[in-house]
């Protein structure tokens, strides 16, 4: 009996080596895409849209706010690449809050601060993202 079995030894090797390197290869090629998906939300949206959040807050000038929502809210908005549900659904708030402040006839004070409140805090949510997928794409480079 167990000459058979060391007569399929060869075959049982190339087998098992063989699901191993497969596996490995579905790995590697996961982590590439992975990499590939950060680098993307990193450089088209997150780094673009915190740029533009940072020059708001450092200047409070209104007009930052229009071409910034101008920007990222277009019928093709990529908004999807960034792969973080809170950051998304933080997005679609504040978005909201800004229509309903622009289609304000009398400017309410109240309403502006609740936007810039919301604004800074997509602004640290967009941070932490920022951050993690720096760390994902140059983690290596260190």
């Amino acid at each position: 009996m167990s000459k058979h079995l060391a007569d399929y030894g060869p075959y049982l090797l190339i087998l098992v080596s063989s699901l191993i390197a497969y596996l490995f290869s579905v790995r590697t090629k996961r982590i590439e895409k992975f990499h590939k998906k950060a680098e993307e939300s990193m450089a088209e949206l997150c780094g673009p849209m915190l740029y533009s959040l940072e020059k708001f807050f450092r200047d409070l000038e209104s007009k930052h706010i229009h071409m910034f929502f101008k920007k990222f809210c277009s019928q093709d908005t990529s908004i999807y690449k960034i792969g973080n549900k809170v950051v998304i659904q933080r997005f679609f708030k504040v978005e909201k809050q800004f229509q309903e402040y622009v289609e304000q006839v009398v400017k309410d004070e109240d309403a502006l601060n609740k936007l810039h409140v919301e604004l800074y805090i997509l602004k640290e949510e967009l941070e932490k993202e920022y951050w993690k997928n720096f760390a994902c794409v140059y983690g290596d480079y260190r």
